[in-house]
């Protein structure tokens, strides 16, 4: 970044009342590292601006008003009053809300080319390299006392409202619906066991069993829900929309957004068509075809491994018949990455062996998230030690005070000592959170291990739970201590992933009542007995009996609490009365 461009950024952050704590400059390096803060009542301004909604006194939820403050819990004290999270997620938009503003600026730093007129600045820079990267910094004290409470133990609850003060309501509703998800299998878990040491009539026991899981998933989605509109509700991002702002790396020709009466590019609809259709939809359907011929090598293999163990029973054999399935799912995390990898460029799936196949892929995924993620944090210790230990002569880095020393003693909380300097240097060091969608990915993967094989599989929700007691702690170890700190980003549900979760669970209704209309048991012993008509009508009734129970319920359990609704509809009989008013005051005022 050029001194020009820096500086036209300082500047314009001063405007919009940030504060620049320091800028430092390695020796000798273009390099700049800039650290931007705002005091208290900047943040509260801005958080009325970006209808952040906070609590007030009688227990309503508000779009916080900076004229009443006092009205708010906590409003004595405006330093304390928004969480953590919220004063990182307001800098960024006001950082990200830079915006060019004419066109003999753009051309004066050389930005011709990249910028037009009216685009946000900063995520550009971003995108084409000029900045290398925008984080939050860690609070190692804070992190410290959530540590304690949270993967450092297994018996207390997780402190939900604690990381979600700290991190952000993304990610606490993703350990809130892992916490809810992992309870929720206490009860397939404990049918499971005693299905599995006490088997009794193996049509009417799987049966009984595939029926609990089918219905008891639909009760855990609607209770979820509820519980999720309860949070977001106090947490007010319930019922919220973003606009998001056009990517940096979108073109087209300049227009109008008629929402946010914005200038943004637009591309032609033909076109967004065409690389969907032509490029998308053909790559896909390339990795469904290489994913069925993987599944049909599977199959060979695994035809294979049963002759030879038909053949040898011994320990050799028992560890044969399992090498298909183990290496089966090796594969499909292999493939996963790569899958994973290649949807985000065009952005910018035997059943014998279902229990080698599940537990294999739930050791490498804790492998890969837990066992990684500890040696690479390992290996960064030395590396972190030697920028210590450079910082510490006092010569690798000079820092440039933002204001003088009488400005720092007057307010101390809003600058950076050489201490914290270092350690944004280390922080830069950590590798950058990727998201939460891998991991709803994984659990979904799981879901689907645990209903869709309900009647093949009934231990699988065993192992889900106890694989989900570490998954909780690992992923909070390696957001605590391995990763840079995320940007807090509202949410008020789990979006795309509940709609995907609850079409699973319909799914699992046809593969399960499938699974056992097919079985040997019934074929060897109803089907001479009935005929195969009735025992086809039979199943298709009982799905039908099912899909019909799960309506029901999700009919039966509303969506939220009726004191959330309550509270909705008496926040919008307010609105309405004061817009009345405001009518009748505008009416009076013109008479």
């Amino acid at each position: 970044m050029t001194d020009k461009i820096l500086n036209w950024l300082l500047e314009e952050f001063e405007l919009k009342g940030l504060h620049i704590k320091q800028v430092s400059r390695k020796d000798g390096d273009k390099t700049f590292s800039i650290h931007v803060g705002a005091h208290s009542n900047t943040l509260l301004r801005s958080a009325e601006l970006m209808q952040i909604k906070k609590r007030l006194k009688d227990g309503s939820v508000r779009v916080l008003n900076y004229s009443h403050l006092s009205e708010f819990e906590g409003g004595e004290d405006r330093d304390s009053l928004l969480t953590m999270s919220e004063k990182q997620q307001i800098i960024l938009h006001e950082i990200q809300s830079v915006r060019a503003k004419d066109k003999i600026k753009i051309e004066s730093l050389g930005l011709k080319k990249l910028l037009y007129e009216g685009q946000a600045v900063v995520p550009l820079l971003v995108n084409k390299g000029y900045v290398r990267k925008i984080f939050p910094l860690h609070d190692r004290e804070e992190l410290k006392r959530l540590g304690t409470d949270w993967y450092k133990t297994f018996i207390k609850k997780q402190p939900i409202e604690a990381i979600r003060n700290y991190f952000g309501e993304t990610i606490a509703l993703y350990f809130s619906f892992l916490g809810f998800y992992t309870y929720a299998l206490i009860p397939p878990a404990a049918l499971g066991v005693i299905s599995y040491f006490f088997p009794a009539n193996w049509l009417y026991t799987t049966v009984f069993f595939s029926a609990f899981n089918l219905i008891w998933c639909t009760f855990f989605l609607e209770l979820w829900k509820r519980y999720c509109s309860k949070l977001t509700y106090e947490w007010g991002t319930y019922g919220t929309e973003r606009l998001e702002e056009a990517r940096p790396e979108y073109y087209g020709k300049l227009g109008i957004n008629k929402i946010t009466n914005r200038i943004e590019p637009k591309y032609p609809k033909y076109k967004r068509l065409f690389r969907f259709y032509g490029v998308s939809v053909p790559i896909v359907f390339l990795c469904l075809v290489i994913a069925f011929y993987a599944m049909l090598f599977y199959f060979w293999m695994q035809d294979w491994a049963d002759g030879y163990y038909m053949n040898d029973k011994g320990i050799i054999g028992l560890l044969v018949v399992n090498v298909p399935s183990a290496i089966y799912a090796i594969l499909i995390a292999i493939m996963n990455a790569l899958y994973r990898i290649l949807a985000k460029k065009l952005n910018d799936w035997g059943k014998t062996h279902l229990a080698t196949l599940l537990i294999v892929s739930q050791i490498i995924g804790q492998a890969q998230e837990t066992l990684l993620p500890y040696i690479l944090y390992k290996r960064r210790k030395i590396a972190i030690k030697k920028v210590q230990d450079k910082a510490a002569t006092g010569d690798e880095y000079q820092f440039k005070e933002a204001v003088n020393q009488a400005d720092i003693e007057k307010d101390k909380d809003l600058y950076i000592d050489t201490e914290q300097m270092k350690e944004a240097q280390i922080q830069d060091a950590m590798d950058e959170d990727d998201g939460t969608m891998n991991d709803y990915l994984e659990m979904y993967l799981q879901f689907g291990y645990v209903f869709l094989f309900s009647a093949v599989f009934p231990t699988a929700a065993v192992w889900a739970f106890i694989n989900n007691l570490t998954e909780i702690r690992s992923d909070a170890f390696k957001l605590c201590r391995i990763m840079q700190r995320p940007f807090s980003i509202p949410a008020a549900n789990l979006g795309a992933w509940q709609i995907a979760f609850e079409i699973l669970s319909l799914l699992a209704v046809l593969t399960n009542t499938a699974l056992i209309g097919l079985s040997p048991p019934v074929h060897d012993k109803l089907v001479p007995k009935y005929g195969e008509a009735y025992i086809i009508f039979a199943f298709v009734l009982l799905e039908h009996v099912i899909l019909g129970i799960k309506a029901v319920v999700s009919f039966c359990i509303p969506d939220a609490p009726k004191e959330v609704l309550f509270a909705i509809a008496k926040t919008n009989y307010e609105h309405r009365l004061a817009w009345q008013d405001e009518r009748k005051s505008k009416s009076s005022h013109i008479e």
